[in-house]
């Protein structure tokens, strides 16, 4: 399958997933993330949407420690990532997603002494480490610029393939974490 037909018919299944169980296996991932990266420092992670695996348990533990959390912002044909804090305000961009209105913006300069960790949504996820987004870029155009830490894709099992479609501009994932895997 090509990229288009993978990004459709898994971007399907995942809205049209359970909504129960997505709720539990958000949960059981965010649990399995905190455990594996609660040492770390900064959190570049992201505000479900569209059927997302859902980190808001994760956000509450990374709060609870003090963690410094951040969700991208796209600016442009830019990606960036500004501070979230349990009493930020949000709004709905024009993506539907929802990010913080006013806050710091993340700078690697300022974090370079700093563990960083980015949560990486997707549609669909190789155990090739490749991943399929919504076709726009932000987050590969993101990472190649700024190599920072850990990138962990956040899926749930359905979402893995074997291999994936991918070309020079897609970056590879350090890890993958599932409801039932750390790949």
């Amino acid at each position: 399958m090509d990229k288009v037909t993978i990004r459709k018919k898994y971007l399907d299944l995942r809205i049209n997933y359970d909504k129960n169980i997505r709720t539990k296996y958000s949960d059981i991932i965010s649990e399995r993330f905190y455990n594996l990266y609660n040492e770390y420092d900064v959190f570049l992670l992201y505000i479900s949407n569209k059927g997302e695996v859902d980190l808001s348990l994760l956000f509450r533990l990374l709060w609870d420690c003090g963690k410094r959390v951040y969700l991208p912002v796209v600016t442009g044909d830019d990606l960036e990532f500004y501070l979230y804090e349990k009493e930020s305000q949000l709004k709905v961009d024009k993506f539907g997603i929802k990010v913080p209105v006013a806050s710091n913006r993340f700078d690697i300069e300022l974090e370079s002494n700093s563990r960083i960790v980015v949560g990486i949504p997707g549609i669909a996820f190789g155990l090739d480490f490749n991943r399929i987004g919504y076709g726009k870029g932000y987050y590969d155009r993101y990472l190649k610029t700024k190599r920072l830490g850990r990138f962990v894709g956040v899926a749930y099992d359905f979402q893995l393939l074997a291999i994936l479609p991918n070309d020079e501009n897609d970056v590879k994932l350090d890890q993958i974490i599932t409801e039932t895997k750390i790949i």
